[in-house]
Order: C-alpha cells, then sequence, then structure tokens
C-alpha cells in the first residue's frame, strides 16, 4: 500500500484544521474535544495548519461565534468530507468554507445596527450616513439601522430630535411603542419614557401611524403635535409652548403636574428628588427651568409648598414641615 504525499496528508490536516475550527466555536466545547484537539495539534503540521485556519477565521471581524457564519462554515466542511474525492480539493473546499464564512462575517458585520444611548444629564448628538442627524437626550436609547432601501431609526426610551436631511428617496422611520413616524425632510421630536409618549413637529411634514393598524394615522405639519397611546396616535394638538426648550438645556413647565416635572428634571440629575407626600405630585408647578440645576428647582418648590428639603441616599427628599 502506497504511503500517503506529503500533498495528501497537508491537505488532510487542512480539512481537519477546518473541522476544528468549527468545532472550538460552538457555544458549549466539552473537555474531551479540547483534549483530543490539544493531542491533534502536537502534530507539527496539524499545528501549521490550525494557524492559517485561524488566521482566515480572525479576518471575519471576531464575528466566528455568529451562528451563521458556524452553519455556513459548518455545512461547507461536512460536504468536502463526504462527497470530496480528491483530498487536495476537500481541502481547498474547507479552506473555501472559512473564505466564504470571513465574506458572510462581512456583510453580517455592515448590517449591524448602530446603537446609540445616553447617561442620566448627558445628550448626544448623532451624524448619520446620509446627512441626517439625531440629538439624543438625557437617559435615552436609539438604534439606527440602514439599508439599501429602507433609513429605520428605534427610540426604545427617552426622547430625541431628528434632522431629516432632504433628498434621499429612502423613507425615514423612527419606531417607539408600537407607532411609526414616516418623514421625508424635516425636525421633529419622538419621546417615549414615564412621562410622555408624543411626536412633535417643527418644521415639514410627517405621519404617526399605528405600526400593526397603519389604517389608525394622524398627518402632521409644522406646528402640530400627538400624543401616543397603545401605538395609536390621538387627536393633532398644538406643539406646547417651550417644548423645544429641551435641546438648549431648559425645560417650561404649564400648569405640569409636579410629579411629571419632578421626572422631567431628574432626567438631567444622578441625584434624584422625591417628594414625601403623594398627594402633591397632582399639584401644578408653572416656569421655565434650567435643566441640570435639580437643587434649584427643588428650593423653588420646597418655597412653592411650604417643604423642607432633606438629603437621603444621595436623594432630595422634599416633605411638609
Amino acid at each position: 500500500m502506497t504511503a500517503p504525499s506529503e500533498e495528501e496528508l497537508g491537505a488532510a490536516a487542512s480539512r481537519e484544521a477546518a473541522e476544528w475550527l468549527v468545532a472550538l466555536n460552538t457555544p458549549t466545547v466539552s473537555t474531551d474535544t479540547i483534549s483530543a484537539f490539544y493531542a491533534w495539534r502536537r502534530e507539527s503540521r496539524n499545528a501549521q495548519a490550525y494557524a492559517r485556519a485561524e488566521a482566515v477565521w480572525r479576518k471575519s471581524g471576531d464575528l466566528g461565534d455568529d451562528a451563521a457564519i458556524r452553519a455556513a462554515v459548518a455545512d461547507a466542511v461536512a460536504a468536502s468530507a463526504t462527497s470530496a474525492r480528491n483530498p487536495v480539493f476537500a481541502a481547498h473546499w474547507a479552506i473555501g468554507a472559512l473564505i466564504l464564512a470571513v465574506g458572510l462575517a462581512f456583510w453580517i458585520f455592515l448590517l449591524q445596527p448602530d446603537h446609540f444611548t445616553t447617561r442620566v444629564g448627558e445628550q448626544r448628538t448623532v451624524s448619520l450616513d446620509d446627512g441626517s442627524s439625531i440629538l439624543v437626550d438625557a437617559d435615552s436609547d436609539v438604534t439606527v439601522r440602514y439599508t439599501k432601501n429602507t433609513r429605520g431609526v428605534t427610540l426604545g426610551h427617552g426622547r430625541a430630535r431628528f434632522r431629516v436631511h432632504h433628498g434621499d428617496p429612502r423613507a425615514f422611520t423612527v419606531d417607539f411603542q408600537g407607532a411609526r413616524v414616516i418623514a421625508t425632510g424635516t425636525r421633529f421630536d419622538v419621546r417615549a419614557d414615564g412621562v410622555a409618549t408624543s411626536v412633535a413637529l417643527f418644521d415639514g411634514t410627517v405621519r404617526v401611524q399605528s405600526k400593526t393598524e397603519p389604517a389608525k394615522h394622524r398627518d402632521l405639519v409644522a406646528g402640530q403635535s400627538v400624543t401616543v397611546a397603545a401605538g395609536v396616535p390621538s387627536a393633532v394638538a398644538t406643539i406646547p409652548a417651550g417644548a423645544a426648550d429641551w435641546s438648549e438645556g431648559r425645560v417650561v413647565f404649564s400648569h405640569t403636574p409636579l410629579g411629571t416635572a419632578i421626572a422631567e428634571i431628574n432626567r438631567y440629575s444622578v441625584r434624584k428628588i422625591v417628594v414625601s407626600d403623594p398627594r402633591l405630585l397632582g399639584e401644578p408647578i408653572s416656569g421655565t427651568f434650567t435643566a441640570r440645576e435639580g437643587q434649584t428647582f427643588a428650593d423653588t418648590v420646597a418655597a412653592m409648598f411650604n417643604l423642607r428639603d432633606t438629603r437621603s441616599d444621595g436623594a432630595i427628599v422634599l416633605a411638609p414641615r
């Protein structure tokens, strides 16, 4: 019987290296598998083959644990092991599977959405590839996913201002709380938090609709706003005075329930304001305040309602005198 040639041994090592690479990148690897791998890699030829295969894998941008990539490689390796009669061809097939994985990983990387979050008190401006921009308010969460045909944004929670670039044929959409805003070239706010779920339009036109029942929609023009409940927009209203001021670091209240006003101020400070008497939370408050000056706001509330403020566990507690 003729001994395998060096070429055949090298091809076998390359094929086995590809198989080991797939096996070791599964979610759970047994100690027996790891021991068997180390025993296999003690052979110099095998170690070199594995190093080459691993180098190709790493070019995928460390996305080797992606299920789609593992499946593509595993299928190709299995096909090479069972159907290829020529060992050299089988090895090339196995390495080709890794190259395919690199390409797949590259496209998966490109399609990954961009995720932006802000901390309490932080605001952040995000510039998008099409010339649009998003001002993300404090304690907010935004995800952006652009494709060939769509410009999609999701507001997970919080508030953001969108400036949508003109001239792009793709619709610009913002999803939030079961609703969707469809815009072209506009400037508008979307809010989805414990205080309000709403859209306010400053320029252009937008449509606000239910994601599950698109027939339930409202068309807005500049100066109009709409609140959303259970994904369905309500009647159109005029934007309240001062609604745009948050982008300048100011908050404006006009006969706003105290509990709502406190929630708004707390968005910008790690030192939260707490009212010990819940009966006061419905009392109205009006005025313009600097968003990040929570202590000044607390002093004003204390004076208005004859309260005293104390510190407890890092919070400002307002209690009756």
